[in-house]
């Protein structure tokens, strides 16, 4: 059954300093803490707060939207290398003057059934403007890659606070002035 959840940026960010750690130092009981990381939340505490397959929504304020490529999980190199066939990769942040990527959660867009105002431009119009965004979508845990460490990112790595993404995107809005519409509303109305 999937259910519907706010999951706030903390959490998820919470989320990144925990199940890595798990797995760096290695806790000898599943709701054990591991060693040295008394204050984090107990691995069962997090998995009944954030478990994927999870429908959720988060609000922040868009950072930067990058286009990706070809990618595996979206047929590799079998689709045309056009920005319609690929992700775009988005960084979620607290605050319109946050510009620290390695604070943000990241979203994406998928090319699958993809709305066709979901571009990169337009959602980096959304940024350029300092909205505040709300994001409906599926909770995933991304193991293939790292959070940040000491506010840098990890080489190969993109920039992210936490392994947990929401990935991917069922709803993007605009919520200008505190009343939201989607993205493709946004767009039509030439809000770039």
């Amino acid at each position: 059954m999937i259910t519907k959840r706010s999951v706030t940026n903390a959490a998820i960010v919470a989320a990144a300093f925990a199940f890595p750690v798990f797995g760096v130092y290695g806790a000898t009981n599943a709701d054990q803490e591991p060693n040295g990381c008394a204050n984090l939340p107990s691995y069962s505490q997090l998995k009944s707060a954030l478990t994927a397959a999870t429908v959720t929504e988060t609000s922040g304020f868009v950072l930067i939207a990058r286009q990706e490529g070809a990618e595996s999980v979206n047929c590799g190199a079998s689709v045309p290398d056009n920005p319609a066939f690929h992700d775009i990769h988005i960084s979620i942040v607290d605050a319109a003057t946050n510009t620290n990527e390695c604070s943000g959660v990241v979203v994406e867009m998928v090319p699958h059934h993809r709305p066709a105002s979901w571009t990169q431009e337009n959602v980096q119009a959304v940024a350029n403007k300092h909205l505040p965004v709300r994001v409906t979508g599926q909770l995933m845990f991304d193991s293939s890659h790292t959070p940040c460490v000491g506010g840098a990112a990890v080489q190969g790595d993109p920039k992210r606070a936490s392994l947990w993404e929401v990935h991917p995107i069922y709803k993007f809005e605009v919520c200008p002035g505190g009343s939201c519409v989607s993205l493709e509303e946004w767009a039509a109305a030439g809000a770039k």
